[in-house]
């Protein structure tokens, strides 16, 4: 991906994320995920790994939405740790275009991508969905509250287009 990339008239960019960028990045996903947001430390030391692709969608200047994937050491399946889109930017495609460039640049190094979702997060799960993601297995009481966490995963290889 190139430093910034605008995509079409969405009004805003896709560009890489910094250590820098650490508090903007940490107030989005405040705003997104309440008691299941990452801590700040949690979030530098993902800012600060270098294995880590760290990507966000900027307008006006202000960050709207942010994604971060590693390969996982285990099976070498890319897993998206975290990704969110600011609520006053959901339905602009946001989150469809980071995943996208997460796809596209994680393909070079495995053949799938994975992520964890909560199980009554509808929205979410619609959209990985329409993206090519399947339900794989499920984690009982994932989440801090107790929710499950549903599996889903996507083949990397072939064309990855959105």
């Amino acid at each position: 991906m190139n430093a910034e990339a605008v995509i079409g008239d969405t009004g805003f960019a896709l560009q890489r994320s910094s250590w820098r960028d650490l508090i903007r990045v940490w107030r989005v996903q405040r705003a997104i995920f309440l008691e299941d947001a990452y801590d700040p430390l949690t979030l530098l030391g993902l800012a600060l790994n270098p294995a880590v692709v760290r990507l966000q969608a900027v307008a006006g200047g202000e960050v709207v939405g942010f994604l971060a994937c590693e390969t996982s050491l285990r099976d070498g399946s890319a897993w998206i740790v975290i990704v969110g889109t600011h609520p006053s930017f959901w339905g602009r495609g946001v989150a469809t275009a980071l995943i996208a460039a997460a796809e596209r640049e994680m393909a070079r190094r495995s053949s799938r991508m994975k992520l964890t979702v909560r199980r009554g997060n509808a929205r979410a799960i619609a959209l990985y969905e329409r993206l090519g993601y399947r339900h794989l297995s499920t984690t009982r009481r994932y989440y801090n509250d107790g929710e499950d966490g549903l599996i889903m995963e996507k083949s990397l290889r072939g064309p990855v287009s959105h």
